[in-house]
C-alpha cells in the first residue's frame, strides 16, 4: 500500500479492476517518456485469483494507453511467476530478454 502511496505522488495512475459494480482487482500506469507507459503493478484480489479476471486487466491497460495517445505497452515480469508470463504472451507480447530471479530457501 505503501509503494502505491509513494507512485501516486510521482503521478502515477491507479486503476480499479471491476466486474458487475464488484472491484476484482487494481493495477498501475506510469508514463517514462513520451507516449512509452510502463504498468508496473497489478494485482487480483484473493476471492477473486481463480475466476479468470487476470485476462481482463491487460487488455484494459492498453486500452486505456491507447486513450492517452500512447504508443508502447512496455513491461517487465519476473521469471518466478509463469501465470503471469503466459498471460502476457496469450495477450500478443513478446519476451525481449530473460532475467532469472534465484531464491535461495533456507
Amino acid at each position: 500500500v505503501n509503494w502505491i502511496k509513494d507512485e501516486q505522488s510521482r503521478n502515477t495512475e491507479l486503476y480499479k479492476q471491476t466486474y458487475k459494480g464488484k472491484t476484482f482487482g487494481f493495477s498501475t500506469l506510469k508514463e517514462t517518456r513520451p507516449g512509452v507507459y510502463f504498468p508496473f503493478l497489478a494485482g487480483l484480489y484473493g476471492e477473486y485469483r481463480s475466476g479468470g479476471f487476470g485476462v481482463t486487466t491487460i487488455p484494459k491497460m492498453r486500452e486505456k494507453i491507447k486513450e492517452k495517445g500512447g504508443k508502447l505497452y512496455s513491461t517487465y515480469v519476473s521469471s518466478n511467476n509463469p501465470t503471469i508470463v503466459r498471460l502476457h504472451l496469450d495477450c500478443g507480447f513478446k519476451i525481449e530478454k530473460t532475467v532469472y530471479v534465484f531464491i535461495k530457501h533456507k
